[in-house]
């Protein structure tokens, strides 16, 4: 892509402005980053720049990383799916799933965390303060959550009688 430097640069930019709002709640990114971070390439050494300038550590410890890009077809696979966080002390484990019925070339990735809420009680509570701020963009933790799951399952309720008609059959 054309300007690709700059868009991940702007990119990041825009999750650390989001970080520095809740510098006092524990930070996990994760998703497809579109690059080997072990490798020479321009946009692996913005993305290890932004990482190591923000002390954040890559979840997955293992020394050999299993792929989490797999294109059959072209006979290509790579590591471009990642979890980092701010408290590697959190994640007991991290893997890199290959389910049955995937209808997608990258295979999903998992990390379990342990979090003790009592510890957390002060730090939630200044996030929950923070919530009260205006927002100027729509952001899923200030939505209506309970009407969504309402609305959901009402409408999901033919799907699930279908899949149990199967079941049955």
């Amino acid at each position: 892509t054309e300007n690709r430097q700059l868009i991940c640069q702007d990119i990041l930019d825009d999750a650390w402005s989001w970080r520095e709002r809740f510098m006092h709640c524990k930070c996990f990114i994760a998703g497809d980053f579109n690059v080997e971070l072990n490798s020479c390439d321009s946009t692996a050494s913005i993305v290890n720049m932004f990482l190591n300038s923000h002390a954040l550590t890559c979840c997955d410890k293992s020394i050999i990383r299993k792929p989490t890009y797999v294109n059959e077809s072209l006979n290509h696979e790579s590591v471009i799916d990642y979890m980092f966080t701010s408290h590697a002390d959190c994640f007991t484990d991290f893997k890199v799933l290959d389910p049955d019925i995937n209808f997608s070339d990258h295979l999903p990735i998992a990390a379990n965390c342990l979090f003790d809420i009592k510890s957390n009680a002060s730090s939630t509570s200044k996030c929950e303060m923070l919530d009260n701020e205006d927002v100027i963009q729509l952001r899923w933790d200030h939505a209506d959550i309970v009407s969504y799951y309402n609305y959901t399952g009402i409408n999901l309720q033919p799907v699930m009688a279908d899949i149990n008609c199967l079941i049955n059959d």
